[in-house]
């Protein structure tokens, strides 16, 4: 790399570090009303449950043996 494009370079990563330094408020979680489930809780507790249960016999019923290893 030239000198040139190198100091101008180290200035663009210094100036992106020194933005990446102030503060800047979030709104992505911001709620503002209270949000209720369309069904009840223990509905989508269990359909949660059960989807981490099927993830898992899914693995299972594909899951390969290792080879073993040779002599």
């Amino acid at each position: 790399m030239r000198a040139g494009a190198a100091k101008t370079a180290g200035a663009a990563v210094s100036a992106l570090g020194l933005l990446s330094l102030l503060p800047d408020p979030v709104w992505a979680h911001a709620v503002v009303q209270r949000y209720e489930l369309p069904v009840p809780l223990w509905y989508y507790l269990t359909g949660a449950g059960l989807v981490v249960a099927l993830t898992f016999v899914v693995l299972m019923a594909f899951r390969r043996e290792a080879a073993p290893a040779p002599p």
